[in-house]
């Protein structure tokens, strides 16, 4: 489960990260590198196309939780095979072509996984039993394409936990305004049960999503992150387990075992 990872500003003194990245490439072709732009302008001004050896480029919005979700996102990438296959770990995964969202989702994403995973311990567990569980957590799996969020729902589709899904992002090498909905179409095509949360900036596409029985949460609202958490309590097991009847009301909750 040991990983390397290069984390690199836009500009290094006179070398741009363009440079930067191929150099890097050349001495370890197997280390990743990742981009951190200051801010949206800047990542306007940056040509995907010219870096070719940047695995993922993130935006820095002051949140100092980023740089831990960025490490977590490599550890996941890398391990997130191994981990399946021998223990049955579970993965979330998130389609969102967006850097500035999802450079804000995942700080709040693997935050709440850890939150919820501690508060699953009891007090009698020792230090080597509390480290094991939290590297059992649900893994967090990012895809910016139809294609290759495709790949890993069909790689890991037996331990999704859960996926966050984009309503437009790139299919076929361009940008698909209907590609979230098919996406979603797929997932409760073949399994009317595994829980998806789309996301949309048209507010329109909220009836779509619960005609399909998926939640929607939208993209502008003030309180954005916050429903992002309580979708996870909700319907990723992350919360009390809650009795309902079959038209949703609620009977009771067990809070623990």
């Amino acid at each position: 489960h040991r990983f390397d990872l290069v984390i690199s500003m836009r500009r290094l003194g006179d070398m741009d990260i363009g440079r930067f990245s191929r150099k890097a490439y050349r001495i370890v072709p197997d280390v990743p590198v990742l981009l951190l732009a200051y801010n949206t302008r800047e990542l306007e001004l940056l040509d995907p196309a010219k870096l070719p050896h940047v695995d993922r480029t993130f935006v820095w919005q002051g949140d100092h939780r980023l740089f831990l979700a960025m490490i977590k996102y490599v550890e996941d990438r890398q391990n997130v095979d191994y981990d399946t296959e021998a223990a049955g770990v579970q993965t979330i995964i998130l389609v969102e072509d967006s850097a500035r969202f999802y450079s804000a989702y995942l700080p709040l994403l693997y935050a709440e996984l850890v939150r919820q995973t501690q508060s699953l311990m009891s007090d009698s567990v020792n230090t080597m039993q509390r480290l094991i569980r939290m590297r059992a957590r649900p893994k967090m799996l990012l895809a910016t394409t139809f294609e290759e969020g495709l790949q890993l729902y069909r790689r890991h589709q037996e331990h999704v936990l859960g996926v966050i899904v984009d309503v437009a992002f790139p299919r076929d090498g361009k940008r698909d305004m209907q590609a979230g909905l098919d996406f979603v179409r797929l997932i409760k095509k073949e399994d009317p049960e595994r829980p998806v949360l789309m996301q949309s900036s048209d507010a329109s596409n909220r009836e779509f999503a619960h005609g399909i029985g998926a939640g929607f949460i939208h993209k502008l609202s003030p309180k954005l992150l916050g429903e992002v958490r309580d979708y996870m309590r909700t319907h990723l097991g992350f919360g009390p387990f809650i009795f309902r009847l079959p038209d949703g009301n609620e009977v009771t909750r067990a809070e623990d075992l």
